[in-house]
Protein backbone atom coordinates (compact mmCIF):
# COMPACT_ATOMS: atom_id res chain seq x y z
CA UNK A 1 0.00 0.00 0.00
CA UNK A 2 1.14 3.29 -0.84
CA UNK A 3 1.38 6.89 0.86
CA UNK A 4 -1.63 8.11 -1.72
CA UNK A 5 -3.91 6.18 0.07
CA UNK A 6 -2.95 7.59 3.17
CA UNK A 7 -3.30 10.60 1.41
CA UNK A 8 -6.44 9.93 -0.30
CA UNK A 9 -7.98 8.92 3.12
CA UNK A 10 -7.22 12.01 4.54
CA UNK A 11 -8.68 14.22 2.18
CA UNK A 12 -12.22 11.59 2.21
CA UNK A 13 -12.11 12.23 5.97
CA UNK A 14 -11.52 15.97 5.73
CA UNK A 15 -14.67 16.50 3.16
CA UNK A 16 -16.74 13.50 5.01
CA UNK A 17 -16.05 16.28 8.30
CA UNK A 18 -17.08 18.88 6.78
CA UNK A 19 -14.09 20.67 7.14
CA UNK A 20 -11.70 23.08 5.38
CA UNK A 21 -8.08 22.66 5.38
CA UNK A 22 -8.07 26.18 7.10
CA UNK A 23 -10.30 24.77 9.97
CA UNK A 24 -8.85 21.22 9.94
CA UNK A 25 -5.50 22.84 10.25
CA UNK A 26 -6.34 25.27 13.12
CA UNK A 27 -7.49 21.99 15.34
CA UNK A 28 -4.17 20.28 14.61
CA UNK A 29 -2.27 23.13 14.94
CA UNK A 30 -0.37 23.50 12.18
CA UNK A 31 -0.58 25.20 8.36
CA UNK A 32 -3.40 25.26 6.12
CA UNK A 33 -0.30 24.87 3.26
CA UNK A 34 0.93 21.24 5.68
CA UNK A 35 -2.48 19.67 4.99
CA UNK A 36 -2.43 20.64 1.62
CA UNK A 37 1.10 18.64 1.07
CA UNK A 38 -0.39 15.82 3.02
CA UNK A 39 -3.18 15.65 0.93
CA UNK A 40 -1.02 15.70 -2.21
CA UNK A 41 1.71 12.94 -0.95
CA UNK A 42 4.19 15.85 -0.77
CA UNK A 43 5.13 15.02 2.30
CA UNK A 44 3.52 12.59 5.21
CA UNK A 45 2.80 13.97 9.01
CA UNK A 46 4.64 13.38 11.92
CA UNK A 47 3.63 10.40 14.42
CA UNK A 48 1.93 13.35 16.57
CA UNK A 49 0.17 15.10 13.70
CA UNK A 50 -1.13 11.78 12.41
CA UNK A 51 -2.38 10.78 16.04
CA UNK A 52 -4.29 14.12 16.04
CA UNK A 53 -6.00 13.93 12.52
CA UNK A 54 -7.26 10.86 13.34
CA UNK A 55 -8.54 12.00 16.32
CA UNK A 56 -10.00 15.35 15.10
CA UNK A 57 -11.59 13.49 11.87
CA UNK A 58 -12.92 10.15 13.80
CA UNK A 59 -11.59 7.78 11.86
CA UNK A 60 -10.81 5.04 14.57
CA UNK A 61 -7.24 4.48 14.03
CA UNK A 62 -8.06 4.02 10.44
CA UNK A 63 -5.60 6.92 9.12
CA UNK A 64 -3.10 5.74 11.87
CA UNK A 65 -3.36 2.71 10.13
CA UNK A 66 -2.59 3.88 6.87
CA UNK A 67 0.00 6.36 7.76
CA UNK A 68 1.87 3.25 9.47
CA UNK A 69 1.57 1.29 5.91
CA UNK A 70 3.21 4.55 4.12
CA UNK A 71 5.90 4.59 6.41
CA UNK A 72 6.71 1.28 6.93
CA UNK A 73 5.45 -0.94 4.54
CA UNK A 74 3.75 -2.75 7.09
CA UNK A 75 0.64 -2.38 9.84
CA UNK A 76 2.57 -3.70 12.45
CA UNK A 77 5.01 -1.83 14.30
CA UNK A 78 8.41 -3.45 15.05
CA UNK A 79 7.79 -4.27 18.64
CA UNK A 80 4.49 -6.35 17.90
CA UNK A 81 6.24 -8.23 15.21
CA UNK A 82 6.01 -11.62 17.39
CA UNK A 83 3.55 -14.10 18.05
CA UNK A 84 2.58 -14.01 21.85
CA UNK A 85 2.59 -9.60 21.43
CA UNK A 86 -0.29 -10.67 18.21
CA UNK A 87 -2.19 -12.44 20.60
CA UNK A 88 -1.95 -10.20 23.53
CA UNK A 89 -3.38 -7.61 21.61
CA UNK A 90 -6.32 -9.42 20.07
CA UNK A 91 -9.77 -9.30 20.95
CA UNK A 92 -10.65 -12.16 18.00
CA UNK A 93 -7.90 -15.05 16.99
CA UNK A 94 -8.73 -17.33 14.43
CA UNK A 95 -6.96 -20.36 13.79
CA UNK A 96 -6.58 -23.05 11.11
CA UNK A 97 -4.51 -26.18 10.85
CA UNK A 98 -4.74 -29.12 8.21
CA UNK A 99 -3.57 -31.66 10.50
CA UNK A 100 -2.92 -30.70 13.71
CA UNK A 101 -4.55 -29.17 16.97
CA UNK A 102 -3.63 -25.31 16.75
CA UNK A 103 -1.07 -24.70 19.31
CA UNK A 104 -3.32 -22.02 21.48
CA UNK A 105 -5.15 -25.14 22.30
CA UNK A 106 -2.47 -27.74 22.96
CA UNK A 107 -2.78 -29.59 26.32
CA UNK A 108 0.77 -30.62 27.55
CA UNK A 109 0.74 -34.51 26.69
CA UNK A 110 -0.02 -33.13 23.00
CA UNK A 111 2.60 -31.12 22.96
CA UNK A 112 5.00 -33.39 24.61
CA UNK A 113 3.86 -35.67 21.89
CA UNK A 114 3.97 -33.29 18.75
CA UNK A 115 7.87 -32.12 20.65
CA UNK A 116 9.04 -36.01 20.35
CA UNK A 117 8.18 -36.28 16.77
CA UNK A 118 9.52 -33.37 15.48
CA UNK A 119 12.20 -32.06 17.62
CA UNK A 120 14.48 -35.58 17.93
CA UNK A 121 16.96 -35.57 19.14
CA UNK A 122 15.96 -33.37 22.10
CA UNK A 123 15.95 -34.79 25.71
CA UNK A 124 12.87 -34.78 27.64
CA UNK A 125 14.22 -32.56 29.85
CA UNK A 126 14.23 -30.12 27.07
CA UNK A 127 10.98 -31.01 26.06
CA UNK A 128 9.38 -30.81 29.20
CA UNK A 129 10.83 -27.42 29.41
CA UNK A 130 9.55 -26.20 26.29
CA UNK A 131 5.93 -27.93 27.17
CA UNK A 132 5.93 -26.14 30.98
CA UNK A 133 6.68 -22.47 28.81
CA UNK A 134 4.06 -23.16 26.38
CA UNK A 135 1.28 -24.23 27.72
CA UNK A 136 0.68 -21.46 29.83
CA UNK A 137 -0.14 -19.40 26.96
CA UNK A 138 -4.06 -19.18 26.97
CA UNK A 139 -4.49 -19.24 30.75
CA UNK A 140 -1.96 -16.23 30.42
CA UNK A 141 -3.90 -14.51 27.87
CA UNK A 142 -7.08 -14.76 29.80
CA UNK A 143 -6.03 -13.30 33.03
CA UNK A 144 -6.12 -10.18 30.62
CA UNK A 145 -9.56 -10.91 29.27
CA UNK A 146 -9.73 -13.41 27.29
CA UNK A 147 -9.73 -13.03 23.43
CA UNK A 148 -12.20 -15.01 21.24
CA UNK A 149 -10.71 -18.08 19.38
CA UNK A 150 -12.12 -19.83 16.81
CA UNK A 151 -9.96 -22.63 15.89
CA UNK A 152 -10.75 -25.39 12.31
CA UNK A 153 -8.75 -28.25 12.30
CA UNK A 154 -9.26 -32.11 11.01
CA UNK A 155 -11.28 -34.86 13.23
CA UNK A 156 -7.90 -37.11 12.02
CA UNK A 157 -5.63 -34.60 14.10
CA UNK A 158 -7.71 -36.36 16.96
CA UNK A 159 -8.77 -39.53 16.17
CA UNK A 160 -5.16 -40.49 15.13
CA UNK A 161 -3.89 -39.55 18.75
CA UNK A 162 -2.98 -42.84 21.51
CA UNK A 163 -5.71 -43.22 23.57
CA UNK A 164 -4.39 -41.13 26.35
CA UNK A 165 -3.26 -38.01 24.78
CA UNK A 166 -6.56 -38.10 22.64
CA UNK A 167 -8.35 -38.35 26.05
CA UNK A 168 -6.36 -35.43 27.55
CA UNK A 169 -6.84 -33.22 24.58
CA UNK A 170 -9.99 -33.76 24.10
CA UNK A 171 -10.77 -33.18 27.65
CA UNK A 172 -8.78 -29.93 27.40
CA UNK A 173 -10.35 -28.49 24.67
CA UNK A 174 -14.42 -29.35 25.99
CA UNK A 175 -12.89 -27.45 29.70
CA UNK A 176 -11.57 -24.17 26.84
CA UNK A 177 -15.10 -24.44 25.03
CA UNK A 178 -16.62 -24.92 28.19
CA UNK A 179 -15.62 -21.42 29.15
CA UNK A 180 -17.55 -19.90 26.30
CA UNK A 181 -14.63 -17.75 24.50
CA UNK A 182 -13.65 -20.95 22.32
CA UNK A 183 -15.38 -22.34 19.19
CA UNK A 184 -13.88 -25.41 17.52
CA UNK A 185 -15.03 -26.83 14.29
CA UNK A 186 -13.55 -30.06 13.07
CA UNK A 187 -13.22 -30.79 9.55
CA UNK A 188 -14.66 -34.20 8.03
CA UNK A 189 -12.70 -36.89 6.91
CA UNK A 190 -11.93 -36.92 3.10
CA UNK A 191 -12.86 -33.19 3.02
CA UNK A 192 -10.38 -31.38 0.28
CA UNK A 193 -8.86 -28.19 1.89
CA UNK A 194 -7.15 -25.40 0.82
CA UNK A 195 -4.46 -25.00 3.09
CA UNK A 196 -0.87 -26.59 3.46
CA UNK A 197 0.18 -25.06 6.43
CA UNK A 198 -1.61 -23.71 9.86
CA UNK A 199 -2.47 -20.71 10.25
CA UNK A 200 -3.70 -18.00 12.22
CA UNK A 201 -5.53 -14.29 12.14
CA UNK A 202 -5.56 -11.75 14.68
CA UNK A 203 -8.23 -9.19 14.66
CA UNK A 204 -6.50 -6.55 17.29
CA UNK A 205 -8.25 -4.22 19.35
CA UNK A 206 -7.41 -1.10 17.72
CA UNK A 207 -9.19 -2.27 14.67
CA UNK A 208 -6.43 -3.71 12.69
CA UNK A 209 -5.87 -7.54 11.12
CA UNK A 210 -2.84 -9.42 10.83
CA UNK A 211 -2.53 -13.00 9.85
CA UNK A 212 0.74 -15.46 10.23
CA UNK A 213 1.34 -18.76 8.68
CA UNK A 214 3.81 -21.47 9.64
CA UNK A 215 6.27 -23.24 8.03
CA UNK A 216 9.78 -25.51 8.23
CA UNK A 217 12.06 -22.58 8.73
CA UNK A 218 9.47 -20.34 11.02
CA UNK A 219 6.24 -18.14 11.60
CA UNK A 220 5.86 -15.71 8.64
CA UNK A 221 3.80 -12.46 9.72
CA UNK A 222 1.83 -11.37 6.83
CA UNK A 223 0.62 -7.52 7.92
CA UNK A 224 0.62 -6.16 4.51
CA UNK A 225 -2.98 -5.71 3.18
CA UNK A 226 -2.54 -7.93 0.03
CA UNK A 227 -1.44 -11.38 2.49
CA UNK A 228 -3.99 -9.81 5.15
CA UNK A 229 -6.71 -10.27 2.36
CA UNK A 230 -5.18 -13.26 0.94
CA UNK A 231 -5.13 -15.18 4.60
CA UNK A 232 -8.37 -14.13 5.58
CA UNK A 233 -10.10 -15.16 2.48
CA UNK A 234 -8.49 -18.82 2.91
CA UNK A 235 -9.78 -19.15 6.71
CA UNK A 236 -13.00 -18.28 5.45
CA UNK A 237 -12.97 -21.21 2.94
CA UNK A 238 -11.77 -23.84 5.23
CA UNK A 239 -14.04 -22.62 8.37
CA UNK A 240 -16.67 -22.79 5.49
CA UNK A 241 -15.65 -26.95 4.72
CA UNK A 242 -15.75 -27.64 8.92
CA UNK A 243 -18.63 -28.49 11.11
CA UNK A 244 -20.72 -26.46 13.48
CA UNK A 245 -19.47 -26.36 17.02
CA UNK A 246 -22.19 -27.96 18.48
CA UNK A 247 -21.65 -31.58 15.67
CA UNK A 248 -17.81 -30.97 16.47
CA UNK A 249 -18.36 -31.29 20.30
CA UNK A 250 -20.50 -34.36 19.76
CA UNK A 251 -17.74 -35.87 17.58
CA UNK A 252 -15.30 -35.08 20.62
CA UNK A 253 -17.51 -36.59 23.05
CA UNK A 254 -18.10 -39.58 21.26
CA UNK A 255 -13.99 -40.06 21.17
CA UNK A 256 -14.62 -40.04 24.86
CA UNK A 257 -16.28 -43.37 24.92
Amino acid sequence: MEGNDFCTALTIARNNAGLSKAQLARRIPCSPGLITKWEQGKHLPSWDNVARLDEVLGTRNHLVHLWQVAMTGSLLKPWEDSIPELEQGSHTIELGSPWVIPGLLQCPSYMALMLREGRFPETEVEIKREVSTRSGRYDALAKNGSPWVTAVFPLGALACLPDDVRRDQVEHLLKMISGGRVEAHLIPDRTVIGLVSPMSVFRLRDGRVVTASEHNRGVVIHSDPTGVERMTTRFTRVLGSALPPRESVVKMKEMMA
